[in-house]
């Protein structure tokens, strides 16, 4: 067993504590500085590597973009997309689009024999007819037949309606009908 006896005076006792705190306050600082130097190294290799790959894209693309290839493949795609464009348009047009035929072939079915049409005109689905009846009952009973025209369980026409004016006349009378043709049946 050996013995150590510690005969420095408390000053310099102190002197050497302080130094080898010093020491490993150092010795730490270093290898926090040895660490930051790396990470910031490896920072700045990756912005490096990370630049010179954004460089070589943006010149393989500039080179893409200036080739005639390319240049056909743009606009090649510009007018598939005009023509889709016109497409959905038709195909928009033509879901909008009246069967008129139709309609205006169950009005010459519901036609009364008396009456005959002079001018026809529409805005939407609103109807306005204008015709000449030889009586006015022949006016009563054309109102009444086009509210029974039915087309797929609904009625093809709604509120009919006939001015009281029109109606003065007991003979040879020229009058207006205005109704309202249901989209169930224009389609």
């Amino acid at each position: 067993m050996k013995i150590h006896f510690n005969l420095l005076p408390p000053a310099q006792k102190k002197h050497l504590a302080t130094q080898k705190v010093l020491r490993v306050i150092i010795e730490n600082e270093v290898y926090i500085i040895a660490v930051m130097a790396v990470f910031v190294l490896a920072l700045l290799a990756m912005y490096i590597i990370v630049d010179s790959d954004a460089n070589t894209v943006t010149t393989a693309q500039q080179r893409v973009q200036q080739d005639p290839a390319y240049q056909e493949v743009v606009t090649i795609r510009q007018t598939f997309a005009e023509t889709h464009k016109d497409v959905m348009a038709r195909t928009a047009m033509v879901k909008r689009h009246y069967q008129w035929t139709r309609i205006i072939d169950t009005m010459n079915t519901a036609m009364v024999s008396g009456v005959s049409v002079e001018d026809l005109s529409s805005h939407d689905n609103v109807i306005t007819m204008r015709a000449t009846a030889q009586r006015r009952e022949d006016v009563v009973a054309l109102k009444e037949q086009f509210r029974l025209v039915e087309w797929k369980g609904k009625s093809c026409f709604t509120e009919l309606t006939v001015p009281e004016a029109d109606l003065a006349a007991p003979t040879n009378l020229v009058f207006t009908m205005t109704f309202t043709i249901d989209p169930v049946c224009l389609h």
